[in-house]
Parts: structure tokens; sequence; C-alpha cells
């Protein structure tokens, strides 16, 4: 499922396909994804737009251009894209398609049709995104450890302090777990008994997964670990297996609805 770096991805691929490929029609194939109205705007305003206006904010895709509609995405639990060569078939759960001067297509698709588009006034369409709630953005201004210590020791746990996007934006149930191993602090970890150095940790290590895992997938059309695809994390979705530092049994407990998984060697709750 898309986090910060999956988005990242996502949002530097677009740019590559679109650089010197522009958009000439847009076809939607499933109208729940924009009312009629703004579906038949963006098919006319989407053509030819400059892809100097796409940017990110935490798992938030934006593209902007002045003097027309903002399109925002939220690519929730299965969105994602592809782009497909001249005459090849729309793959499967596409949702809406951009054709391209070349002959090429590039396609939304979302199997479970959670995601979201958004289209309007720039600052109606952050407003409609919930950008107002964001924290900063976790690649591009993560706050130093003071300033971590300081907001997120009212959470209960280290683990959902590490996703509360109002602290910090784009740190999803993926990340957060492997943020933790990589620190060798348990999830459950009260965040309020932590050291300064401790959160120093932390912080390293939210740059550390973040420029790795968006460096690993850079360039390639992801395809999700739940859907299918290969499983590159050290703990997630591993529960039984050894762990990579220490060979015990990696352990999966349900925290606040999500599954959380951790080495109970390495990551002792004191």
């Amino acid at each position: 499922m898309p986090e910060l770096p999956e988005v990242e991805v996502w949002r530097r691929l677009i740019v590559d396909w679109l650089r010197e490929d522009a958009i000439t029609n847009v076809v939607f194939l499933d109208p729940a994804l924009l009312d009629e109205e703004k579906r038949r705007s963006a098919e006319i305003h989407l053509a030819g737009r400059d892809v100097r206006g796409i940017s990110r904010l935490g798992k938030l895709l934006f593209w902007d251009c002045p003097n027309a509609p903002t399109l925002g995405v939220h690519l929730r639990m299965t969105g994602g894209w592809a782009r497909t060569a001249p005459g090849v078939p729309r793959p499967r759960f596409t949702r809406a398609s951009w054709g391209l001067a070349s002959g090429s297509s590039v396609h939304f698709i979302d199997s479970r049709r959670l995601g979201r588009w958004y289209w309007g006034k720039p600052d109606a369409v952050r407003e409609a995104m919930g950008v107002q709630k964001l924290g900063p953005d976790a690649l591009h201004s993560l706050p130093d450890e003071g300033i971590l210590q300081e907001r997120m020791q009212r959470r209960h746990t280290l683990k959902s302090a590490l996703m509360d996007q109002s602290v910090v934006a784009g740190i999803g149930n993926i990340a957060a777990t492997e943020i933790c191993f990589r620190a060798r602090l348990s999830p459950w970890t009260r965040p309020d008994q932590m050291t300064l150095e401790q959160w120093g940790s932390i912080r390293t290590q939210i740059q550390c997964h973040l420029e790795e895992s968006i460096a690993r997938d850079a360039g390639h059309t992801i395809v999700y670990v739940n859907a299918g695809g290969i499983n590159p994390f050290a703990l997630y979705a591993r529960e039984a297996q050894p762990c990579p530092a220490c060979s015990h049994p990696i352990e999966r407990r349900v925290q606040s609805g999500r599954s959380t998984y951790f080495c109970a060697r390495c990551q002792p709750l004191d």
C-alpha cells in the first residue's frame, strides 16, 4: 500500500513519462473518480499541462497549473500508475487514462477503487484533502529531534506517534514498523519516556528508511507487497521468519487496528 516513498516514486515516474510526451486526451472509465462537470473540465485542462507543477506532500499528489484547476490525488490502499506502449490494451482496474502525443498512454489503476481524485481551485483542493491538518513533509521538512520529542510525546506509543500525520506527514504503518526496528525501539515504547538521544535515532532512521526506499524503487513501476510484489522490508509481513539482525522469530500483534511486526529480542519493552 502506498506510503510516502511509493508516492514519491510515482511522482517522479509521472514527471519522467510526461516531460517530453504531453497529454493529448483524457478518458475517464470510472465516473466515481470525479463528477461529470469536473471530468469535462479535467479533459480540457490536463492536455499539454507542464509537469513542473507536479508536487507531493506526505502521501498526497498535486498537479498545479497557473490560471487553471489543480488535480489532487490520494492513492489510498491500491492506487497506482502504469504506462503502456501504443496499441497495448489498458491494464486491468484502470479508472482513468491519459493519451500521450507519442501514442503511449498513462493509466491510473486502482483495484479496490478507494483512491480519490480532487479537481478545482488550488486552495479548495488542498482544503478538501486535509492539507491544513498535516505536519511538515517527512522527507523534505523533517523537524529536529527536539521538536519531534515535544510534538510526539502526547501519543500513547512510539508507533502511533510516528503515524500521527499532524506531526509529520507521510509515515504510514509499514514505515513506522521498519523505523522502530531500525532504531531498536519497541513500537509500544512510551514517547514521553524517550530520551533526546533516542529521538535523534528515530529521526535518523526516518531519513534512512525513506531515502533508501525511494532509491530502491526509483524508475520502476511499483507492485505493492499486498498485491503480490516482492517484499523488500526487514520485518513487515514476515511473521515467524528469523529477524535479520538476531534470527529470533519475528512476531506480529495488532496495534490500534493495524498489524505490527517486531523482534522481541532486538526491540525489548523495558
